[in-house]
Order: C-alpha cells, then structure tokens, then sequence
C-alpha cells in the first residue's frame, strides 16, 4: 500500500512509469502509514511487485507484506454493501455472484430484480443459500434502474455502496481498489473503469474506440480535477455523498455523481478497478442506447442544472480534455481510428437527432433491453 521507493512505478505496468503519477502524487497520506508518505494502496501480487524495474526482491517481500497490512486495516473499518441491479441476466449474474462472493468484506450483496422472466431469481436465490450476505428482492414489475438503486439504499445501512449492474463482471480485486479510497471523507465516489469485451475486429472496434475515448476523457478531467462523473457498469459511493433519487431519472449514474460533486464531493477514478461489459453489437442497437444516454444526460442538465462531465456532454466546456482525448485515441487504434471512427461518429449524431425530436415527449424511463449486452462471453 505505501509506496515509498515505489512511487515512480505506474498503476497501470512498469512500461509507462509515469502515466498516472501526477495524480497519485496528489494523494493524502494514509491513515495506516505512520511516516506520513504519499500513498497508492492495493492488494497486489508478487508477480505484478517484481515487474518493477529495479527492487530487489527483499523490497518486493516487505513492500508486499506491508500492502497486505494496511489493505486489511483500510477495508476492516468500513461496512460495505454491494448492490446488484438486474432485469434478465439469467447469462451472466451467476458468474457476477460468484465473483462477489470471493470478495470476503461485503457485508451484505443486495440483488433487486425488477421484472425478470427468466431464472435470474433462481439463480440468485442458489447463491443466497451458499452465501448468506447474498439477499434477493424482486421488483414483479421493472420500473427503472432509479427505483431499484433506491430500493437497495433502503434495505440496508453502509458506509460505502458499491453499485454493479447485473450485465458486467468485475474482476476479482476491483471492489477493494474502489473501497480503499474511502479513508478521505472528502471523496464522494469512486469510478471503475469499464472495458469492453466484444472482439477486436470489424464492428467491434466501434465500442473499444467508444469507452477507450470515454475513459481517457475521465482521466484528463481528473488530472485537471474538473470530475464529475462515474460510470454506471460499477461505481462505490460514500453513504454521506448518497440521496434519494427521482423516480424517473433516465441516467441514475449521472445524476448521482453531478449531486454528490455539486454538493462538495470529489470523483475518482481507479485505473485497476476493472469492470468487464459489452457494448451493442449492431448499429441500431448501438443507436438505441446512445439515444437514451443522450436523453439521460438532458435529464440532468433540466434537474440539477449542469451537464454530467462525459465526452458527449460537456466536450465543448472542456475543450483541452477533448483534445487530449483525440490524440489518446489516434495513438492507441492508429488508423482503425479513421477507419471506424467515423462510423462511430455518425451512430452518436442520428442518436443526437432522435433524442432531441422525441425528448419531452417519448419516455426513457424502461429503454428496450439490449439483447446482445446480455452475454459476456465473446
């Protein structure tokens, strides 16, 4: 967790040393460390500890064994409950479950199940009988992802909620990454950091380019700590940052992280709180789904007065982020860029024209359902 003579070392790999550091360098000192260092605290494996370039392999043992400690101390001290929200994910929430379920300090893992049809309430109830922090409340009728998140603020007391929606898979340490960053009482939500598991090729590279440029956008605002934003695949919220939320919001992630940030809230991304989702495989699908995020977005900016801080609603406010977001991308797809960007491109503007023709008079509310976002498995 300390990471001392560690801190040139990236939280991504030892290859680009110094990606992350100007923000981690703005970190407090941790409340486990007695010498007061900057620190950037995660579980980690040895594997990871001897890729750093030069530390011997008595440094990497006591480096380790240090994380470990302070891991311990950090996550003992918070109740952490995780809330799942799901609607037919017979496909993917008894792998999602199994992954919580390795996760040993959640006190409770809350999944609200709003008008499924198909055997995700068995399912979920198999895992309740192995694991009793697993609890089930079924919705018979879905009514929007607003009411169940407000469903699960009900049903339980926490000092850090960690939301997941029922069509992703974490990997194993990403909810500890998220949590550990509650010892600042000024940090009001954390922001995994979603990637998408379609193939790269053909009209995949379509939703790598999307969510890499989402992600860069995130961080360069971070940088410049103008955050106001985390994304709804999984994010943790401090207890002091969370309201109840209006029964019709569209994009409850949004509306949440502009309240909290609005309120005096920081946002933060984890980098290494991976989240693994899928994007629409197919044009109409993908238009679908941005016209209703794009909706969701208005939304906001009509009840809380401000945009969210996402590339496609505030790009103009934060011209020097976008920029930068632009040459992150070409550098990471090259010439895929031109190649599918532009197809990209013009699914957001046909959903643009959609959202503003039927927004005020077609309700977002209960979106249809994105079959092909339902199946992890490429």
């Amino acid at each position: 967790m300390v990471y001392h003579n560690l801190h040139k070392v990236s939280a991504v790999n030892a290859e680009t040393e110094w990606n992350f550091l100007p923000y981690h360098a703005r970190l407090p000192p941790c409340s486990a460390c007695s010498s007061g260092a900057k620190t950037f605290c995660f579980p980690d494996s040895d594997a990871r500890l001897e890729s750093v370039r030069g530390v011997r392999s008595a440094l990497v043992t006591s480096v380790l064994a240090d994380a470990e400690s302070s891991q311990q101390m950090c996550l003992s001290s918070l109740n952490v409950v995780v809330g799942v929200c799901a609607h037919n994910e017979e496909k993917n929430v008894g792998r999602l479950l199994e992954v919580l379920a390795s996760v040993h300090f959640p006190s409770e893992i809350v999944v609200v199940s709003s008008g499924s049809t198909d055997r995700t309430d068995a399912i979920v109830r198999e895992h309740r009988s192995a694991d009793s922090r697993v609890k089930l409340i079924i919705e018979p009728v879905r009514s929007g992802k607003a009411k169940a998140v407000n469903t699960i603020m009900n049903a339980c007391r926490s000092d850090v909620l960690v939301l997941v929606s029922g069509d992703t898979l974490p990997a194993r340490e990403s909810i500890a990454r998220l949590v550990r960053w509650f010892d600042d009482p000024g940090v009001g939500a954390v922001s995994a950091r979603p990637v998408p598991v379609n193939p790269r090729k053909g009209f995949g590279w379509v939703a790598h380019i999307m969510w890499s440029a989402h992600w860069h956008y995130l961080w360069n605002l971070t940088q410049s700590t103008k955050l106001g934003h985390v994304s709804g695949e999984m994010c943790a919220f401090s207890s002091q940052a969370l309201a109840p939320l209006p029964q019709d919001i569209i994009n409850e992630d949004a509306y949440m992280a502009t309240v909290a940030n609005r309120t005096g809230f920081r946002m933060l991304l984890d980098p290494e709180a991976i989240v693994y989702m899928k994007a629409p495989t197919g044009i109409m699908e993908l238009i679908d789904q941005r016209r209703r995020v794009l909706a969701g977005h208005r939304q906001v900016k009509q009840k809380t007065g401000h945009y969210p801080t996402v590339l496609a609603a505030s790009w103009w406010m934060y011209r020097s982020a976008s920029i930068r977001t632009l040459f992150s991308i070409l550098r990471e797809f090259r010439l895929r860029t031109w190649v599918w960007g532009p197809v990209l491109l013009l699914c957001e503007i046909l959903a643009l024209a959609l959202t503003l023709q039927l927004f005020g008079h077609k309700t977002h509310l209960l979106w249809k359902p994105v079959k092909s976002t339902k199946n992890l498995a490429v």
